[in-house]
Parts: C-alpha cells; sequence; structure tokens
C-alpha cells in the first residue's frame, strides 16, 4: 500500500504562512499597481488646479507688499528714485490685478476677494503717490498723517483677501 509522507512540521508552517500571506500580498499589488493611482490621480489634478489658480494671487500679494516697500523706501532714505519704483511697482501691482481677474475664478467668493482687494488699493495707492509727492519728508505732519493713512491702506488691501477667505470657507 502506497502511503504519502506527512510533511515535516517545518513544512507544514512554511505552507501555512505562505497561504496566510498570499491573499495580503495579493491585495497589497493590486492596492499599489490599481487602487492608489486611480485614488491619487484625481487628488493629483486638483492639488495642479489649486496652484495654477492661486499663483497669480501670490504674485499679487507679493506685488502688494513691494509697492508698500517702495513708499517706505522713500520715506527713510528721501531717495527721489522711490518715486520711479513706486511707479514701476504700482504697474506691476496692475498688471498682478489684471493676470488675477475675477473672471478666472470659479467661485463667487474668490471673485470677491479679489474685487475686495482691488478696492482697498485704489486708495492706498492715491496716499502713496501723496507721500511721494511731498517736497519735504521729514518733520512733516500731513506726512506723518499720510504715512500712518497709506500704512492702513496697504495693510487692509493685503489682509481684506485673506479675511475674505476665512469668511468664504467658513
Amino acid at each position: 500500500m502506497l502511503r504519502w509522507r506527512t510533511p515535516s512540521l517545518r513544512t507544514r508552517f512554511a505552507l501555512g504562512l505562505a497561504a496566510v500571506l498570499l491573499p495580503f500580498l495579493l491585495a497589497a499589488t493590486v492596492g499599489q499597481f490599481y487602487l492608489l493611482p486611480r485614488l491619487v490621480g484625481p487628488l493629483e489634478e486638483i492639488v495642479y488646479e489649486i496652484t495654477e489658480e492661486m499663483r497669480p494671487v501670490a504674485v499679487l500679494e507679493t506685488a502688494l507688499l513691494n509697492a508698500r516697500h517702495a513708499g517706505d523706501n522713500y520715506l527713510i532714505q528721501g531717495n527721489p528714485a522711490a518715486r520711479e519704483a513706486f511707479e514701476r511697482s504700482s504697474r506691476r501691482v496692475e498688471d498682478a490685478f489684471e493676470a488675477a481677474s475675477p473672471e478666472r475664478f470659479h467661485a463667487e467668493g474668490e471673485r470677491e476677494i479679489l474685487r475686495a482687494a482691488r478696492a482697498e488699493w485704489e486708495p492706498a495707492r492715491r496716499l502713496a503717490e501723496a507721500i511721494l509727492r511731498l517736497p519735504d519728508r521729514a518733520g512733516n505732519a500731513t506726512e506723518r498723517d499720510l504715512v500712518a493713512a497709506a500704512d492702513r491702506a496697504l495693510y487692509a488691501a493685503k489682509q481684506s483677501g485673506r479675511n475674505q477667505a476665512r469668511r468664504s470657507d467658513g
């Protein structure tokens, strides 16, 4: 009579371990090469879209900060070249507003953020231009009032977008 040899304990342990791990390895392989790309692909598209949408806004914020620094440099150093620097910065801000036009955004809240920032920029620009037209920048009470108002207006232009974003997110 033929009799099968009984496998050793080591062989039975290895076969049992393989039987337990095989479904796990199969699930991990399917997840890695099929499910993960299907889950991550749409997320990558969303991140790309948001990044591309926010790039003009970041450029706008940088341009607003640079415009503020041009006026500050005139007040600190008294260099008349700061007037030209402010004009260049002002043109960059206007170009950045054009690049980040409200029509570019899908949500009404995002469009409102840009409209609010534009509305805050106009008085800040006029105040900065008034400061740069002052003949004597030192010790002038008008200058101090204009500087304080311009700083508040430029800060408000920068912050209005952030505050609007918080309201639209909430």
